[in-house]
């Protein structure tokens, strides 16, 4: 039995801005020669190849679950362990605010207008232990990457450096996720299942934005531990169909930090014999941070929903 409960979330500790007036290695603008046309053209075939991949692997879950032969009605719960890979394809509204260290505000700054894409597959694994009948440990890790290229209609302020209008600009944000917790059920045979989840979820996040030829740039990054708490529930449909959900909220005020974290997750698993399961779900997550820390001011509004696909083998 695993229940994905993919959520991540995002408490800026330890966050520090610093403003560069040298190139950003990391992140360089094309040659003057290479047009920005020729740059869109790179990230929509990207685009088509990640939906393809996206589409290949929910025909491929029809195609299995069509094709299988019917077996005995298999137990959800009695696995000791199950290992679970997935696809995440969500749509994505990322906004961060960076202020000055002399209180002046910076841009609030939605950054798929930045040139990021707005949807992306994310690829996910989960792991998970069923100790015994009531107690289970689970895990699991996924990555978010993005960056873009846009020119600036509008100033744009983050942290002490100021962007002025017509620049060419390149911009990043990425997330690495590792989320460790513990399950008890109150409910759990084999057609019905309660319980609830507590855990630690780490996130490493990176955000950059440099201008022309690297003359400005302002980078920020993290690494963030914060606690989570949510309930899960699941029900047998049929003999080989599954439903179920998880949601979940935490809201906290540490020193100078302020954040809220709500998620939920709603899908339907059909279960292929005695080992394989393939799952359609749809999923939501939204963090909202503010930090007043001297070495960070300002805020993180991150959210994303969207259907997964998911292959679990339990043994």
């Amino acid at each position: 039995m695993f229940f994905e409960y993919m959520h991540g979330s995002v408490v800026q500790l330890g966050l520090g801005v610093r403003q560069c007036h040298y190139p950003y290695k990391g992140l360089q603008l094309p040659a003057a020669k290479v047009s920005s046309k020729i740059l869109r053209m790179g990230w929509i075939m990207r685009f088509r190849v990640i939906n393809r991949l996206f589409l290949l692997l929910v025909s491929l879950g029809f195609l299995v679950t069509a094709n299988a032969a019917a077996d005995e009605s298999p137990d959800l719960f009695s696995a000791e362990w199950s290992i679970s890979v997935g696809a995440f394809r969500p749509q994505i509204d990322t906004s961060i605010r960076v202020d000055g260290a002399l209180g002046i505000l910076g841009t609030e700054i939605n950054m798929e207008t930045l040139g990021l894409d707005d949807t992306e597959v994310l690829p996910s694994l989960g792991i998970d232990w069923q100790i015994n009948h009531r107690h289970s440990l689970w895990s699991y890790y996924f990555e978010v990457k993005r960056s873009g290229f846009s020119n600036t209609d509008i100033i744009i302020r983050v942290g002490d450096t100021e962007f002025p209008v017509n620049t060419n600009i390149n911009a990043f944000f990425n997330a690495k996720v590792f989320a460790l917790g513990y399950g008890y059920a109150f409910v759990n045979d084999p057609d019905k299942f309660f319980g609830f989840q507590v855990g630690l979820n780490v996130q490493d996040i990176g955000f950059g934005i440099e201008g022309e030829n690297g003359i400005l740039a302002e980078t920020a990054e993290a690494t963030a531990p914060l606690p989570t708490f949510g309930f899960v529930g699941g029900y047998r449909l049929s003999e080989h169909w599954y439903l179920s959900g998880n949601a979940g909220y935490f809201a906290a005020k540490i020193d100078t930090y302020d954040g809220a974290i709500t998620q939920y997750e709603a899908r339907l698993d059909y279960a292929i014999g005695e080992h394989v399961m393939v799952g359609l779900a749809f999923q939501n997550l939204k963090v909202d941070v503010s930090s007043t820390d001297s070495r960070w001011v300002g805020n993180l509004l991150y959210e994303y929903q969207g259907p997964s696909v998911n292959f679990r083998y339990n043994f």
